[in-house]
């Protein structure tokens, strides 16, 4: 049967349908002209005439012309599982956002049933999207079988807990109408956020950080508060009330939803397209691997990882350049929340800077690791200060500091490499600093380190440059430093080497 009968055929057996979810005995009926059409896609493959990836592309153009949402929904199905045998994850999550978007009210048992389906349990940690929608739909399946139990036990014992807990699962099974009148019941901040929302509060970023850092009962749910979070954002945004440090998180925030599975080609509308890079006129040779890199940034192609899935936005007026990123003054370079993981870590950066055209009396820090923009008691950075000619370097941790070195050295223009280790110490943590092959100092703290991963925050109020970022999830030891700057910035070293 060719292309155009084929599509013929689908039409012919779409007229009629009504547009909804289909029924059980919907799919049923529509198996076998599916499976027939997808007959001939799937004896290529096992001849190993076409690979994976092509049987899930025809599956996709078949949904495309398909009217039928029985018909729709399972092209769109069988295209799930066949990117995923292909090891094509980001086409993969992709086609589950469509599936969603194009067969109306598809249950999460189906959605989850979808993704478990195809998605084994070793190729789950390849494919954080696809992870990401499944502990989603499982988390609706659960909260929807609780709304029930949980209303009965409210009038049992209403404590805010149980009552917290209901809204939340009246929220997951799409009824936030209900959800926030019974968020707003909950006393403090909780009730007092949900009535604001329940108002209609345009343009909040108040709301926003609320329903951003709301902590769920539900595990898998989390993405699923913070997509309301974003609408308050993107309102907010459009209103003209973020600026500053709290835009640069926002926008932060904003592009972390869209967690990094790219080169798809079947891209749901509203997925944001990311401005163009200049290419490398010269590329890099490609790294080998280091035993605990999870993350790195050369800024060969922009913003986006050499290593990892964390992109961050662009700041203003921003260049990046010669595998390079310069900063404007009073424009960081931020990383969002779960950059940097929680002890051992190691954070290393590559950069330059000078005072030239600053004023008598400025601060600064070359890096900041802590839960927010704004906090100071939960953070680890590296300070410079200059007091007319007089210049002082800090390093601090958690509140405690020592002033170190010369902070003239850190702004002589030269590249530098700026390393800093942490590692468990009781509550706190033990913090090493160093500036190239040389011990700056070190401190160990005494209050609790963070909960959750931080976020890295670079530059600031000097105009620096960065050729490198890379985060470890354990503590490099000195020679392994020494040997990272004899290497450079352009070359990790070999696994087990010093």
């Amino acid at each position: 049967m060719n292309s155009k009968l084929k599509l013929v055929t689908i039409a012919a057996f779409s007229a009629g349908v009504a547009i909804a979810m289909p029924t059980k005995q919907e799919i049923a009926d529509a198996r076998p002209l599916v499976s027939e059409l997808m007959s001939p896609a799937i004896s290529d493959y096992k001849e190993k005439k076409i690979s994976a990836g092509d049987v899930a592309k025809t599956s996709i153009d078949f949904a495309a012309s398909a009217k039928s949402e029985a018909v729709r929904y399972l092209f769109l199905r069988g295209a799930v599982g066949y990117y995923v045998k292909a090891g094509d994850y980001g086409k993969a999550a992709d086609t589950v956002e469509l599936l969603k978007a194009k067969v109306k009210d598809v249950p999460p048992a189906d959605i989850a049933d979808v993704i478990s389906g195809a998605l084994g349990r070793e190729n789950a940690r390849k494919a954080p999207r696809l992870q990401s929608q499944l502990l989603l739909a499982q988390a609706q399946v659960k909260a929807s079988k609780d709304v029930g139990r949980l209303a009965a036990q409210l009038r049992k014992v209403s404590t805010d807990s149980v009552r917290r807990q209901y809204a939340e699962a009246l929220a997951l099974s799409a009824d936030w109408k209900s959800a926030l009148a019974e968020f707003a019941k909950v006393s403090g901040d909780v009730g007092r956020m949900a009535a604001a929302d329940a108002n209609g509060s345009d343009g909040s970023a108040e709301l926003g950080d609320f329903w951003w850092g709301y902590e769920t009962f539900y595990t898998g749910a989390e993405n699923f508060f913070r997509e309301r979070a974003a609408l308050f954002y993107r309102k907010a945004i459009a209103e003209g009330k973020v600026e500053g440090l709290k835009r640069t998180l926002v926008d932060q925030r904003l592009a972390s939803l869209v967690l990094p599975d790219e080169d798809a080609s079947v891209t749901p509308d509203t997925k944001p397209v990311p401005a163009p890079v200049p290419p490398r006129p010269t590329p890099r040779p490609k790294p080998k691997d280091f035993s605990g890199l999870m993350a790195r940034w050369s800024f060969m192609e922009g913003l986006s990882p050499a290593v990892g899935n964390i992109t961050p936005a662009m700041p203003d007026g921003a260049i990046v350049e010669n595998g390079a990123i310069s900063l404007r003054s009073g424009a960081p370079l931020v990383f969002l929340e779960g950059t940097v993981p929680l002890a051992p870590f190691t954070v290393q950066v590559w950069a330059s800077a000078t005072d030239k055209g600053l004023g008598e009396a400025n601060t600064d820090t070359i890096f900041k690791i802590a839960s927010s923009p704004d906090s100071k008691d939960d953070s680890v950075f590296w300070t410079w200060t200059r007091y007319g000619k007089r210049w002082a370097s800090s390093i601090n941790g958690f509140s405690e500091s020592k002033k170190v070195g010369n902070g003239k050295m850190l702004l002589d223009g030269q590249k530098h490499l700026y390393t800093v280790t942490g590692d468990k110490s009781g509550k706190g943590l033990v913090l090493k600093f160093y500036q190239d092959d040389t011990i700056f100092g070190d401190l160990t703290t005494s209050q609790p380190a963070w909960k959750k991963s931080p976020m890295l925050i670079l530059g600031g109020f000097v105009t620096p440059t960065y050729d490198e970022v890379r985060v470890y999830s354990r503590v490099l030891s000195h020679p392994e430093i020494i040997n990272s700057l004899k290497l450079g910035p352009d070359k990790l070293p070999e696994v087990g080497k010093k």
